[in-house]
């Protein structure tokens, strides 16, 4: 009697575990099955508002459209929407042409601006100086090959083209990234670690006064923080805001000047760096998608045809 009961004891077991076992596999198929509903809804979600993003861009590709257009904001249905926002590259300083220009003072102008002590400021400028000459790049990269192992070619291409005799050949920066390897950029990206906003290497040359911040105004023009400070609230009216209709679009440079508070002897010292507008615009695409977003960064010549792309990144 107790082998039978131990038989069917021993029966029940099994069964009972076998019965544990298939409910293990269907917890963990079902498990499975709603990861993979969950990542294919999440890769949907994904797709969307990556497109969301793109069709921003193509809004802001287009030529007329200007800052604050009602266009550039669009709802397609509950929490779809995309945010577009146009800059001029030139509200920028373009990096090379202060390099190629020996527009040394208004990299030096800038530093203080930005609270860098003088001397420091003066040794940014004399690094800036020294290692854009091309011989003293090429010594600079081949440093930095040495302790990273990495390879480049022994000229990288992108350099100026001395126009005159004894003119010294300066390296011309390929991004702005490339500037962290210039000695003296950490005592600037120190004092403003958002350098890389105040930057270029895409714009025309010349900074757009009708974009510029104050800081940039301050250091190219000439001028005091305030004064400078002054000039940007004027430019965008009496709501203070960018972006909206109340803005002062600035026509002609007689209006900058009266605006900057400046001189005519002083102004025409500084005319050549400055402009109205610039042929590069920078454009900025969100796509949102609940909470979901995507951006997409594009620098594009947008008055060409067909449009010509400088740089694309999405992040």
């Amino acid at each position: 009697m107790n082998a039978k009961f131990f038989h069917r004891g021993s029966a029940l077991l099994i069964v009972l575990w076998a019965v544990a076992m298939m409910a293990m596999t269907v917890l963990g198929v079902v498990e499975y099955v709603h990861y993979d509903l969950e990542e294919t809804a999440s890769l949907k979600k994904e797709f969307r508002v990556r497109q969301l993003a793109e069709s921003g861009v193509a809004i802001g590709l287009h030529p007329l459209e200007k800052r604050g257009d009602s266009l550039l904001v669009h709802t397609f249905g509950p929490g779809e929407s995309f945010e577009v926002y146009l800059r001029s590259e030139g509200g920028r300083i373009n990096i090379n042409t202060i390099v190629q220009s020996g527009q040394w003072k208004t990299l030096h102008d800038l530093c203080t601006v930005w609270g860098i002590r003088e001397t420091d400021a003066v040794n940014i400028v004399k690094d800036f100086e020294t290692w854009t000459k091309l011989v003293k790049w090429q010594e600079l990269v081949s440093g930095q090959n040495a302790v990273t192992g990495s390879a480049r070619p022994a000229l990288i291409p992108g350099f100026a083209i001395a126009g005159q005799t004894g003119t010294a050949v300066r390296h011309k920066f390929e991004s702005v990234e490339e500037m962290l390897l210039i000695p003296g950029m950490k005592l600037l990206a120190d004092a403003k670690p958002d350098w890389r906003n105040f930057f270029t290497i895409w714009s025309d040359g010349k900074l757009d006064m009708n974009e510029a911040p104050a800081d940039l105004i301050s250091a190219v023009c000439g001028v005091g923080e305030v004064q400078a400070l002054r000039f940007v609230n004027a430019r965008l009216g009496p709501d203070g805001k960018p972006d909206t209709l109340d803005d002062v679009n600035f026509q002609d440079m007689e209006q900058i000047r009266q605006a900057l508070g400046m001189s005519k002897d002083d102004f025409e010292k500084i005319q050549g760096q400055i402009s109205l507008q610039d042929s590069v615009t920078r454009i900025e695409s969100n796509g949102i998608l609940g909470n979901y977003q995507r951006k997409i960064m594009v620098v594009v010549r947008r008055n060409s045809s067909p449009p010509v792309y400088l740089q694309w990144q999405e992040l």
